[in-house]
Order: C-alpha cells, then structure tokens, then sequence
C-alpha cells in the first residue's frame, strides 16, 4: 500500500519539484544569516572568507562563478575561447599555479572595483577589503540553487585552492542572498 501511494505521488508530481525535494533548489526569497552560515557549513565549505554582495548593485554575476585576480589585482583569464561558458579548467589551472605563472590577464574589471560590491556583513555597511595573498579566487553561491551544484563544482575550485601549497590562495565565498536583517 505504502508503495503504490510513492508511486502515484511520484507520478503526479513533476520534475521540478521532485528536484527541488532531492537538492533543494527553490524560488529566491530573504533569507536569515543563521540560514546561510548553516547552508555554508554543510554544503559548501568551512574554508575561505565569507563576504556578500551588495543588493543594490546592478551586477551580471552567475551563481556559481568563479572569479580569478593575481596578487596585483588583474583578473586572470581561465576560460576556454571556445566554450567561454565552461569553468572546467579553473581546478586545473588553480592546481597549476606557483610563483612563476605567467597568467593571461583578462579584459574584466581589476580587483579593487569589483570588490567594491561586496560588504563583509549583510546588514552593515563595512568595508570589505581582501587579504594579502599571491591570488584571489572569489566564487558567487546562494542557497536556493541548491546543494549538488556546490558539490559538482564549486567544492574541487576550493580543494584545488587549498591544496596548493606553491603560493597563497585567497578564497572569497560570496553570497548572493537577499538576507534579513535583525
């Protein structure tokens, strides 16, 4: 009896919210930041500066998305010229790097204007400056893309950044959340 009412639920039910049940992806609402630190620490990752973006900021920014600056603040180009919507290389390049890269710096923005969108705490103005670092990965997540993306993806760009030990790797985890203040 048990499983012929999942089979009809299962029927019934459409693909979307069978995804949204299985990973936990949902519509974007206001979130509290006890939510986003939990999500954080359970399916991202404990390493790396948190920081948010501004709400305000009108901004092209993708959840997840890499983004790579040398210690002089150029962002680096990692994208294949063919398939510039593909990250796949960023873990190997990020493995690869040490004092003598010589990496391809992109045409976008330099470090310290597109840090200018970011905040150290959702609910407080403070300036968010990054830390002294040979390169800086900063990487867009919310919560409500759910967990497998941060599984498939985002987790081997941190793991790449940590266990590089030829330089130091800054890692910026930047949320996209609209989160609620108290």
């Amino acid at each position: 009896m048990i499983f012929l009412y999942m089979l009809l639920s299962l029927g019934f039910s459409s693909c979307g919210s069978l995804i949204s049940l299985i990973y936990g992806v949902r519509d974007s609402k206001v979130v509290s930041s006890e939510a986003v630190l939990d999500f954080k620490s359970k399916y991202i990752s404990d390493q790396g500066q948190m920081c948010y973006a501004e709400p305000t900021v009108d901004h092209e920014w993708f959840i997840p998305e890499p983004f790579l600056f040398d210690a002089q603040g150029r962002a680096i180009d990692y994208r294949i010229k063919d398939n510039p919507g593909c990250t796949a290389p960023l873990s190997v390049l990020i493995s690869g790097l040490d004092s003598t890269s010589r990496s391809i710096i992109g045409n976008q923005e330099n470090m310290s204007t597109f840090a200018s969108h970011l905040k150290n705490f959702p609910c407080d103005s403070s300036e968010f400056v990054p830390s002294k670092a040979d390169y800086h990965l900063f990487i867009t997540w919310a919560t409500w893309t759910g967990k497998l993306v941060y599984r498939q993806r985002v987790n081997s760009w941190i793991e790449a950044a940590i266990s590089n030990k030829k330089v130091r790797i800054s890692v910026y985890l930047i949320n996209m959340d609209q989160v609620v203040c108290h």
